[in-house]
């Protein structure tokens, strides 16, 4: 269990004194300011993060840093703020409170809460015992990473990226990871990463926060919770539609669809496009043509093999549209893919 530090211990007294205006759900720099004065306490160490709503990358980032760690202290006030880097913060031990987006969500050990930039939230944490860290990505990095391992791969990774980069309303995404032994070492390796000076940091600390995304995909992603949208569908129902369609695109149609999930057409079209930013017929699109070019690495497959895999009837159809994405022929992206990796 790590010990409360002397800020956090003298955090503590003030919580204990005044619980009913430190656990509100959250403060702003005005109340603050005004419970700072009543009690006659300045607390320098953290003035500055209190007394700053938007924070900016500068504030936390060193020179040429991407990703960093910070410990979330301990009976610091909730204060509602929004900054321009992403964050996640990561329940290792015992439960926090997080106020986002008007809503209040208790996060538990083994939640993992991706926030994106300019989304307002502020952070509850009451006990001795619970450890809470706060991850902070520069946005350019986070893009880059994220975005390679999501853009136009399947269903869910439509759905994420839309959330994260597209839907201001979708600012955040939870994962519940629980016990996931992984999951908590990588945790511990960027934390212990982010403390020392040793060469190459910065390059570790990107290679393990890229590694952490793609074990919390690879094994969390049916445990993802998102914002309550406006209809108010739960999570799991929309889990459930986005892996039907990832399983059944090749021969799928809107009507099956909405079937299949006992909704009408246009109210089916409607949760696909508010929640992945394309339209059915684009989603179902980009499926196939990926998923083309990924079985188009593989040279022992014939070309009518692909489309038939991929759900393409149509060669010419194919080639147009293959073009069009690629700016090359099949043939050619196979031949630039055999040269690339050296295959035979």
């Amino acid at each position: 269990m790590n010990a409360l530090n002397e800020i956090e211990k003298k955090l503590k007294q003030v919580y204990e004194r005044h619980p009913d205006v430190l656990a509100k759900e959250f403060v702003t720099r005005d109340e603050i300011t005004e419970f700072s004065d009543a009690i006659r306490l300045a607390m320098p160490v953290v003035a500055e993060l209190l007394l700053n709503s938007d924070l900016t990358e500068n504030q936390f980032f060193a020179s040429g840093e991407d990703v960093t760690v910070v410990s979330h202290l301990r009976y610091l006030p909730p204060y509602l703020h929004s900054h321009s880097f992403f964050e996640l913060v990561a329940v290792k031990e015992g439960i926090c409170r997080n106020y986002i987006c008007g809503n209040v969500v208790e996060l538990q050990k083994g939640d993992i809460c991706m926030i994106a930039p300019g989304t307002e939230h502020a952070l509850g944490v009451y006990s001795d015992t619970a450890v809470v860290m706060n991850i902070l990505i520069r946005t350019s990095t986070f893009a880059n990473t994220f975005r390679s391992l999501l853009v136009n791969r399947d269903v869910l990774a439509a759905f994420f990226s839309h959330a994260l980069f597209e839907e201001k309303s979708s600012s955040y995404l939870i994962f519940r990871t629980q016990t996931d032994q992984v999951i908590q070492k990588f945790l511990g390796f960027l934390e212990t990463e982010s403390e020392n000076e040793e060469r190459y940091k910065r390059r570790m600390m990107n290679v393990l926060f890229h590694t952490l995304i793609i074990m919390i995909l690879r094994k969390h992603d049916s445990n993802v919770l998102f914002p309550p949208s406006r209809e108010q569908k739960d999570d799991a129902e929309l889990v459930e539609m986005m892996n039907y369609i990832q399983s059944h695109y090749t021969d799928l149609n809107l009507a099956l669809l909405a079937d299949h999930c006992g909704y009408s057409e246009r109210h089916t079209s409607r949760l696909i496009k508010e929640f992945t930013g394309m339209s059915f017929s684009d989603l179902i699109r980009n499926l196939k043509i990926h998923r083309a070019a990924e079985l188009l690495s593989n040279p022992e497959l014939s070309l009518s093999a692909v489309l038939d895999t991929a759900g393409y009837t149509d060669m010419s159809s194919f080639y147009r549209a293959f073009k069009k994405e690629y700016g090359v022929t099949p043939i050619q992206y196979r031949d630039r893919m055999i040269d690339s990796y050296g295959r035979v």
